[in-house]
C-alpha cells in the first residue's frame, strides 16, 4: 500500500510539473524587430514590428517605455495592427475600458519626463504591430571629436517574453563607414556588429523578464555634422563607459534574470553546461532513490 502511494504521488507531481510547462503564456511576442535611421542632427527615424500572440482577453493595453536619459522627446507617433492605421489620441486614458481603447494608441508624457507610447490591444490571436516616431536626441555629445549613442533596442518584461529580436541602424543621408565607428559593443541577449554600412544586432536566444538587447556606439562627430558638441557635455565617466550598461536612475530594472544567466553561460560553455545538468540530475536521482528506498 505505501509503495503504490509512493508511485501515485510521484505520478501527480510528474503530471502537475508537466502542466505547468505547457501552460501557454498570457501574450508571446514571437518576434521583434526595429529599424533605427539615424540623423544628422542626432535624432532617428525608429520604426519596430511587433508580432504577437494573444492568449487572454484581460489585457486593455500593450506600451513601450522609453527614457529621457537614453533618448530626448518622442514625436510624430503612429501605430498600426496589420492592415488597420489606429487613431491617435491627444490624450491617452490608462483607465479606459478595453472597447474603448481597441483601434486607439497614444503617447504619455510621465512626470519623470519618461515616454510611453500605449495602444489598444483589440481581441486574442496574432497581431502584427507596426510603431514608428521619432525620437531627439538618440545620440548625444562625449567628446569635442566623438558622440554616443547608448540606447536600449529591447526590453522584455513579465508581460511579453519575445522569441526573437533584430535591430538595424542605419544613417539617414548615407552609409556608415569604418572610419565612421570608434568602438561598439553589444550588450545583453544579444550579439551583432558593423558590416555593409550598417549596425545589425540578433537575439541569441529567447529572451525572459528583464532580459535586454543594448547597443552602446562611439562615432566620430564628423559623422553627425548637424550635431553640435561644443560647450556640451553629458557627464558620462570613463568608468560608466566601460561598464555592463551605462547606470540607470532606477536600480536593476536590467538585471538579468537566473535563468537568462544560465542560458549565456550555455552559449560560452555548452559542453561544461551539460555535464553540470547531468551531474545535477544524477544527484537528483540519487537522492530521490534513497529518499523512495527509506520510505519503503
Amino acid at each position: 500500500m505505501v509503495r503504490h502511494d509512493i508511485r501515485q504521488l510521484l505520478l501527480a507531481c510528474l503530471l502537475l510539473l508537466t502542466a505547468s510547462w505547457a501552460r501557454a503564456e498570457d501574450a508571446l511576442m514571437k518576434s521583434f524587430a526595429i529599424d533605427v535611421v539615424l540623423h544628422a542632427d542626432g535624432s532617428a527615424r525608429i520604426t519596430e514590428v511587433w508580432n504577437v500572440d494573444v492568449n487572454t482577453d484581460r489585457f486593455s493595453e500593450f506600451y513601450n517605455s522609453y527614457y529621457n536619459h537614453y533618448f530626448g522627446r518622442i514625436t510624430d507617433v503612429s501605430v498600426s495592427d496589420g492592415a488597420t492605421m489606429l487613431t491617435t489620441d491627444d490624450y491617452w486614458d490608462p483607465g479606459a475600458t478595453v472597447d474603448e481603447k481597441v483601434g486607439h494608441c497614444g503617447l504619455v508624457a510621465t512626470d519623470d519626463g519618461d515616454f510611453q507610447i500605449c495602444w489598444g490591444v483589440g481581441q486574442p490571436g496574432h497581431h502584427r504591430y507596426m510603431l514608428r516616431y521619432t525620437a531627439t536626441a538618440v545620440v548625444q555629445p562625449y567628446s569635442d571629436s566623438l558622440v554616443l549613442m547608448n540606447v536600449p533596442l529591447l526590453i522584455t518584461s513579465t508581460v511579453l517574453p519575445c522569441q526573437a529580436a533584430s535591430a538595424t541602424i542605419t544613417r539617414g543621408d548615407s552609409a556608415f563607414t569604418s572610419d565612421d565607428i570608434v568602438s561598439l559593443e553589444v550588450k545583453g541577449a544579444a550579439r551583432g556588429g558593423f558590416s555593409n554600412g550598417r549596425i545589425e544586432v540578433q537575439s541569441t536566444r529567447t529572451m525572459s523578464e528583464g532580459d535586454h538587447m543594448i547597443v552602446q556606439i562611439l562615432f566620430r562627430a564628423s559623422a553627425f555634422g548637424e550635431l553640435s558638441t561644443t560647450g556640451l557635455s553629458t557627464e558620462i565617466g570613463a568608468d560608466e563607459l566601460s561598464s555592463p550598461m551605462m547606470r540607470d536612475s532606477q536600480p536593476g530594472r536590467y538585471e538579468q534574470s537566473w535563468w537568462g544567466k544560465v542560458l549565456d553561460f550555455y552559449d560560452e560553455w555548452p559542453i561544461a553546461t551539460l555535464m553540470c545538468i547531468l551531474a545535477a540530475l544524477l544527484g537528483l536521482f540519487y537522492l530521490v532513490k534513497k529518499l523512495v528506498i527509506a520510505l519503503l
